[in-house]
This record gives structure tokens, C-alpha cells and sequence, in this order.
């Protein structure tokens, strides 16, 4: 009888892990079907996005491009503006820090022709006199002007929306 029983386990065992991998195929069968399908939509969805394969779409499919389009060229539009201002950040504070060590090369230079002019040394000549003045920090920041441009990508008259 025990026997009888432990075949009966193990043959019920083996149906059932049978059915297990039959179930488990077919749900992997379904999903990869479904899959197949979600990146046909994409690969659609794409080829349209890049112009192609337009003939197809409805006055209200480019309508809604159109408008897909633009929010992503506005999204990188001001991604670009971000980075060309942190650009220019970085360019000014550079520029300073240039500034400030030109002011103090061209002073140290007006201190060592003093001191060679007091030395009683026969006179050096006009090169240093023949330099300009430097530029000063509040002089350089009156010359600044910041200019703002706008550029639109499109047909004339449609605008940003």
C-alpha cells in the first residue's frame, strides 16, 4: 500500500510540475506577444516623430505631434539656455580672477620700474610708460552689456505656444 502510494505522489508530482511549465510557457508566450506589439507602437510612434511615415496620420495625429514637438523644443531650448548661462558664469568669474592678475602684474611692474628709477640706474626705457592702463573691475563692469536674442524655429506668424 505504501507503495502504491509514494508512485501516486510521484507520478501526481510530475503532472503537476508539467502543468507548471506548460502554464509558465504560454504566460511567457503572451507577454512576449504583448511586448512585440507595445514596440511596434514605439518604433511607429518614432518614425512619425522623426517625419516619417506620414502619409497615414490624420489632420489630428499632426496636430498633436506638432505639439509634441514644440514642448520638446522648448524642454531643450531651455536646457541649452541653462548650460550656455552656466558657460558664461564660469567664463565671467574666470575673467575676473584674469583681471585681478593683470592688475597686480602691471602694479608690481610700476613698483620694480620706481625702485630701479630711485636706484639712481640710467633711465629704462618707455616700455612700461608705452603700456596702457590696465582696465579696472569698475570700468569692466560698466562696459558690459548683456544682450538677449530670440530665436524661432518655424513658419513666420505661427508663434510660440
Amino acid at each position: 500500500m505504501k507503495n502504491t502510494i509514494e508512485r501516486y505522489k510521484t507520478v501526481t508530482k510530475d503532472n503537476m510540475s508539467r502543468q507548471t511549465v506548460q502554464q509558465d510557457m504560454e504566460k511567457i508566450k503572451v507577454d512576449a506577444e504583448g511586448l512585440s506589439k507595445k514596440l511596434d507602437a514605439l518604433e511607429a510612434c518614432k518614425s512619425k516623430l522623426l517625419g516619417q511615415n506620414l502619409e497615414e496620420c490624420s489632420i489630428e495625429e499632426l496636430q498633436s505631434l506638432e505639439v509634441k514637438i514644440e514642448k520638446s523644443l522648448l524642454g531643450i531650448r531651455a536646457m541649452k539656455t541653462r548650460r550656455f548661462e552656466e558657460q558664461l558664469s564660469t567664463l565671467r568669474q574666470k575673467e575676473m580672477t584674469l583681471r585681478q592678475h593683470n592688475e597686480e602684474l602691471y602694479s608690481q611692474c610700476q613698483k620694480e620700474q620706481h625702485l630701479a628709477s630711485e636706484a639712481a640706474a640710467p633711465p629704462a626705457p618707455a616700455t612700461l610708460a608705452a603700456l596702457p592702463a590696465p582696465v579696472t573691475l569698475e570700468e569692466q563692469g560698466q562696459q558690459m552689456v548683456d544682450v538677449e536674442t530670440d530665436l524661432f524655429l518655424g513658419l513666420p506668424g505661427t508663434g510660440r505656444s
